[in-house]
């Protein structure tokens, strides 16, 4: 038998072989989401060891992830990393200094409203999801416009210590409404820094980068979780991240997701859509499924829950379909990876705002479907708002900018007189 450690790095050895081609550093994003598959793996490994999880449920986990990195591998073969850098770069430069500032001063105004509304609200820790469902648009509205002005922020038109010093601000505003997962933003914007540089990611600067984490992770386990002291810290993120496939501790026992099938029925299509279909009053389900699962498994109602991996996804509306998992799990991954693909495509696009939100898409959103489709989709919806706003802020502003030159012009002129 193979012990879980080996697993993970057998498991960890084929993603980087399907994946490493579209992955630019070890700060991009998407490393979150494949870790996840490695970690995942394992401790179905184990589960299964255990006798927790039969066979049939290890052999959809296998055949989901093969058909998801097989998805990806089909981008990466077209891909290249060296036209990424030059499509990133070039959306980055169709923005002046005056324009990035104006973005920043949105995006922090907004962060802080959120920020203010959630200690106002008790929307901190694990009462985020509670919080965010309660100020839904106005939270996708945030993430929306948060993540392009990161990309924004890579622009060498203001200098870098200016910059960082907004990110820095924008992770710090986001605590008091935010999980644990705060300061990732924070590592990719670094990581992208490196990468449009064209400079590798040092082990020194990853040791910097861990210490210079700790203040924020420590800031949000306090803060939103309760946790009193460093080695609380430490545990409460060494279990969140051993335990991010825990999907699977819940859905199998007891039979559990077969229980949640007899009276929890989306449409495989409206469930998916859910977040598309919500906006507009057409509501596929009241609970999204992590949180039935954790309802059934713990006998309460709630809504916070694990993130209903794609294995767990299919197997509940498709049960023990070895075929159909695959061919939705290798479209998952050809299709959240494309956003890649769309960036490199879209420089000759007219519309600047346009290309900024394929941008942010291409960096942040991919790594995100295998824990939760409904993440990417919901990631989708929100930058796409996001770019809109942003657009029409910049109109705002510059029609503001352009009223107060006038007026001062004018007082110049009747004083002069």
């Amino acid at each position: 038998m193979f012990d879980p450690i080996y697993v993970t790095l057998c498991v960890s050895l084929v993603i980087y072989f399907f994946s490493r081609k579209l992955v630019f550093n070890i700060l991009d994003p998407v490393i979150a989401g494949l870790a996840t598959i490695a970690m995942s793996a394992s401790l179905v490994y184990s589960l299964y060891g255990r006798e927790t999880l039969t066979t049939p449920v290890v052999q959809i986990f296998a055949i989901s992830v093969l058909g998801y990195l097989i998805g990806i591998y089909s981008i990466a073969r077209s891909f290249s990393l060296q036209r990424l850098r030059h499509a990133l770069s070039e959306t980055v430069d169709r923005f002046d200094e005056r324009e990035i500032i104006g973005a920043c001063i949105v995006a922090l105004a907004l962060t802080l409203l959120l920020a203010g509304l959630a200690v106002i609200m008790g929307g901190a820790g694990d009462a985020r999801q509670d919080f965010a469902k309660t100020l839904r648009p106005l939270a996708i509205l945030q993430g929306g416009v948060i993540l392009p002005v990161y990309v924004l922020l890579l622009s060498k038109k203001i200098r870098f210590f200016r910059r960082l010093l907004v990110v820095f601000m924008l992770v710090l505003l986001s605590i008091p409404f935010s999980g644990k997962s705060v300061f990732f933003p924070m590592l990719a914007w670094i990581g992208m820094v490196m990468y449009l540089d064209n400079r590798k990611v040092s082990v020194k600067l990853l040791f910097f980068l861990g210490l210079a984490t700790i203040l924020p992770i420590y800031l949000v386990a306090v803060i939103g979780y309760g946790s009193s002291g460093l080695s609380d810290v430490v545990s409460l993120l060494m279990i969140r991240f051993l335990l991010s496939g825990d999907v699977y501790i819940f859905a199998y026992q007891n039979g559990g997701l077969d229980i949640i099938r007899t009276y929890y029925k989306p449409g495989f299509l409206s469930y998916i859509l859910h977040p598309i279909t919500a906006l507009i009053g057409f509501r596929a389900y009241d609970k999204p499924l992590g949180s039935m699962i954790a309802s059934q498994f713990t006998g309460r109602d709630l809504i916070t829950g694990p993130n209903p991996q794609l294995p767990v996804l299919f197997d509940f509306f498709f049960p023990h379909s070895r075929v159909i998992s695959f061919f939705l799990s290798f479209f998952v991954g050809l299709a959240t990876y494309s956003t890649r693909l769309w960036l490199i495509r879209s420089t000759h696009l007219s519309r600047r705002y346009l290309q900024l939100g394929i941008a942010a898409m291409a960096i942040f959103l991919p790594g995100m479907a295998f824990a939760d489709v409904s993440l990417f989709i919901m990631g989708l919806i929100g930058i796409t708002a996001g770019v809109f706003f942003l657009a029409g802020a910049n109109v705002i502003l510059g029609t503001l900018r352009y009223i107060i030159f006038l007026a001062i012009t004018e007082i110049a002129i009747k004083n002069r007189g």
